[in-house]
């Protein structure tokens, strides 16, 4: 016996309510609701609400699923049959009137005070109160659907009807097959239909429910041709056979033939109906009484009343054969269905693991996922100043470039100056000295050039600031793309930051260089610096000539020594030239007194040597001083600017970016802070979609096996 033998139609029921007589019906009916409700309901009902909610949740979409497919040509009678079925008036007519694939769920609520109906499709959904009005719904969605015409759509509209009237039943109706297009439809009309249809036929988990007429040559119909291209056994296949009452007279031994299987045969079989015809529902005659009146039909007819005997007549019998069938389908299906789940799950999970972990669906738990995504950012922007490689480039690697490139600017502003200062002492020396002494040239004068010197490096430091304010806003952007590569939302607010932040401080930045710059023009340095860097200078100056070469001990020894107030020139000591010995120190030979006083012009002459040779000294030696203040002043810029940049676009710029991005957490909107929009993206979340679907249908399916 099959493992859903116990849900299994009662055939006797079949059998032996029609026999009944008129006046017995309603007793026979109440008799048979309730065998059918304490036979299916509690067993059928569970299996229907699985597959169904399956279907809902889109499990379809990757997974076939059990179903019941009907299909039939044109005014075959398919909607009448569905109307017999569903308890409600479908839309009905000449032509297509089925332009949607439409999902009818019927679903048998005992109690319920009044009948509801739903009615979805795109993202709408709508209640219908009105049994009446539900054909009026369904054209209106096929309207939006496939558009006002006659034309078809792939679109499936679900239809759920819920009354104590109806049974336990899922169906999905399609579109009528065309032979011939009419005015308005495309010519290849047919095709269109049949490329629908057999997209649902052709699953092996459909029953395919046939309708066709009894008036009609069934080897000719095309609904059961295609039934049979993908169900060449009959296994699947359920044929309906309509219009009995439409029959010539003489050939109700061929319908039976047929009801027997000796035409064409189906293991599903054959179930005649007689459904309400054009003009009985023109005169309002209510199902209730069509049902009634068919099952009259059968009971006395001479040659059907042996198939209501055997349970192939009557829409009541088509009804349980139907809900059989289906969950006899859904029953064997559904260990298969748990292994197909299994292996999909693992090959998703596969899939998704290529892609970046995306935002959850739940609310708080998309909260807290943004604040991860921020810390994460603020994580890397830390890591990448304290000189961590987080992007391709080394940012410090960059910036020392730009660093030693500062430096040589500095080193290569010595020479100019050197020349400068030279000039300066001989021009001043030669124009400007009056009664002074050699060597007591006017500070003020050497002072102005040090600050002239000193303005022209301004320039060179706030270039250098701005290619490092660009260098640091690439690497920040370029941490923003690596953390929100896929939310373009987070990506342009953390940009508009950096940007901002980084305008802020290369200002504050340019003040301090200005500040730093008008602090150098004030020429101070401890003493101790400047003796030590004016012992290394002369490596640095051009060697002076012979006559010049007298040391500076010796010059100030020769030079009279006079009281002076110490003023605020860096020359505060003598300085010794260390690399020279006494032995080289060059002298002045002068002549001997005897020598001068035997010839006076030789000791004028002697007396205007000593002199130039003291004045040149005295000329070389405030360069070498201005020299190493120079040296001083350029090691020390070399140093503060690439510090005070690093402090202002690195360090405080990044406390400044973490604070404010921290900050989002609180007055952002979540969704649209979390909004993905790339090709990547889309495809992950597709994936996680139907890893979470196939998840829970896993966990449902758990409970049936």
């Amino acid at each position: 016996m099959d493992n859903w033998s116990v849900v299994l139609y009662d055939e006797e029921i079949c059998k032996q309510t029609p026999l009944a007589t008129a006046e017995e019906t309603p007793e026979e009916d109440k008799k048979m609701e309730g065998v059918l409700h304490s036979h299916f309901r509690e067993q059928v009902h569970p299996y229907l609400e699985l597959i169904d909610s399956l279907r809902l949740m889109g499990i379809d979409k990757d997974l076939s699923l059990p179903a019941i497919a009907v299909i039939g040509d044109q005014s075959s009678g398919k909607s009448s049959v569905l109307e017999a079925l569903s308890g409600v008036a479908l839309p009905r007519g000449s032509g297509i009137v089925t332009r949607c694939p439409l999902m009818l769920r019927l679903r048998k609520v005992m109690g319920l005070s009044e009948w509801k109906g739903t009615i979805s499709y795109k993202n709408e959904t709508k209640d219908i109160k009105d049994p009446a009005k539900v054909g009026d719904y369904v054209v209106k969605a096929q309207n939006e659907l496939a558009g006002n015409g006659v034309g078809i759509c792939d679109e499936l509209i679900s239809l759920e009807i819920m009354s104590p009237e109806v049974c336990d039943l899922t169906l999905i109706d399609l579109p009528g097959i065309a032979r011939v297009p009419v005015k308005g439809q495309p010519h290849d009309i047919g095709d269109q239909i049949k490329r629908l249809i057999h997209r649902f036929i052709a699953n092996e988990e459909t029953i395919n429910l046939v309708v066709v007429p009894c008036n009609v040559d069934i080897a000719t119909t095309e609904a059961l041709r295609m039934a049979q291209e993908v169900d060449p056994d009959g296994k699947r296949t359920l044929a309906i056979l309509t219009k009995p009452d439409l029959v010539d007279c003489g050939t109700e031994k061929n319908i039976l033939d047929i009801v027997d299987n000796r035409v064409i045969p189906l293991s599903k079989g054959y179930i005649v109906v007689k459904c309400r015809g054009q003009q009985q529902i023109q005169d309002g005659i209510p199902l209730a009484e069509a049902t009634r009146m068919e099952r009259d039909f059968f009971s006395q007819h001479k040659y059907f009343r042996r198939l209501l005997d055997e349970g192939k007549a009557t829409t009541q019998c088509l009804t349980i054969k139907l809900t059989q069938d289906l969950v006899g389908c859904i029953k064997n299906f559904l260990p298969t269905l748990s292994e197909q789940i299994k292996k999909e799950l693992c090959n998703l999970r596969e899939l998704l693991s290529q892609y970046p972990v995306g935002p959850p669906i739940d609310a708080q738990k998309r909260r807290l996922f943004l604040t991860r995504l921020l810390i994460e950012f603020n994580n890397k922007i830390n890591r990448l100043i304290e000189g961590k490689v987080v992007t391709k480039e080394n940012l410090f690697a960059l910036l020392r470039k730009h660093c030693q490139k500062w430096k040589h600017e500095l080193e290569r502003s010595k020479t100019p100056f050197c020349e400068k200062v030279q000039n300066v002492v001989k021009e001043y020396d030669l124009k400007h000295r009056g009664k002074e002494l050699p060597g007591f040239s006017n500070y003020d004068v050497f002072e102005t050039v040090t600050q002239d010197a000193v303005a022209k490096l301004q320039n060179d430091a706030l270039q250098t600031l701005r290619e490092i304010r660009g260098i640091v806003e690439k690497q920040f952007n370029e941490v923003s793309k690596s953390c929100f590569r896929n939310y373009p939302f987070l990506e342009c607010i953390t940009t508009n930051k950096i940007n901002k932040i980084q305008s802020k401080q290369e200002a504050k930045m340019e003040k301090r260089i200005q500040e730093q710059f008008e602090m150098e023009k004030l020429i101070y340095t401890q003493d101790g610096n400047f003796f030590k860097t004016i012992k290394t200078i002369d490596d640095f100056l051009p060697p002076p000539s012979p006559q010049q070469n007298v040391s500076v001990e010796e010059h100030l020894s020769k030079t009279p020594q006079t009281p002076s107030k110490r003023g605020r020139s860096p020359c505060r000591k003598s300085a010794k030239r260390p690399r020279h010995s006494d032995q080289d120190k060059p002298v002045v030979d002068l002549p001997s007194m005897t020598d001068m006083d035997a010839n006076p012009i030789s000791l004028q002459a002697t007396i205007s040597l000593e002199a130039s040779a003291i004045s040149s000294e005295a000329m070389s030696m405030y360069p070498k001083m201005l020299h190493s203040y120079y040296e001083i002043m350029i090691q020390r810029q070399a140093d503060q600017i690439p510090m005070l940049i690093q402090y202002f676009l690195l360090k405080k710029s990044a406390e400044m970016l973490c604070t404010e991005m921290l900050s989002l957490t609180d007055g952002v909107d979540v969704d649209k802070a979390l909004s993905e929009v790339s090709d990547s993206t889309r495809r992950r979340k597709d994936l996680q979609g139907r890893v979470e679907r196939l998840s829970e249908a896993q966990d449902k399916l758990s409970h049936f096996l």
